[in-house]
């Protein structure tokens, strides 16, 4: 089994709105936070998901396809390759971090040792979830990327 990390998006890799929402411009680019892109850039080789709630879809303010032009900006910004994510749509799901199923089910399909993973997150919810996935080593955004705290 592969060793692999795992990163929440909104909050952690991309900006946010004051609405909880994902930044996108005019043109539908987003906005990495401070240091992604260069720590990022050294885990090129290992195993990368994202897991994300995107309630944003099933309220009509994004699409499927804008987390996966979201993906593709942060594959080549930090020139990475993303494994594979998932993006929980609904409110109501049994997949919805602080539940663990999107996690579990991306480390099934991929056959990966949640034990032996990395969790990176920026909310109660995604430490829930990764610590119910089974997942050891978590970390708060703000300490992985070492953003500095006012």
């Amino acid at each position: 089994m592969n060793k692999s990390y795992f990163f929440d998006l909104g909050g952690t890799l991309l900006k946010l709105t004051e609405d909880d929402q994902i930044y996108m411009d005019s043109h539908g680019k987003t906005e990495l936070l401070p240091n992604v892109q260069s720590v990022l850039s050294e885990l090129e080789d290992e195993t990368i998901f994202v897991v994300t709630n995107q309630s944003g879809i099933e309220k009509g303010i994004v699409s499927l396809d804008d987390v996966f032009n979201w993906m593709t900006q942060i594959e080549e910004i930090c020139e990475i390759t993303i494994e594979d994510y998932w993006a929980c749509p609904a409110l109501d799901s049994s997949f919805r971090k602080p539940n663990p199923g999107m996690i579990t089910a991306l480390a099934d399909k991929h056959f990966i040792s949640l034990e032996d993973s990395i969790f990176v997150g920026d909310s109660e919810s995604d430490f829930e979830a990764a610590g119910q996935a089974g997942i050891k080593e978590i970390y708060h955004a703000k300490d992985f990327f070492g953003w500095e705290t006012a």
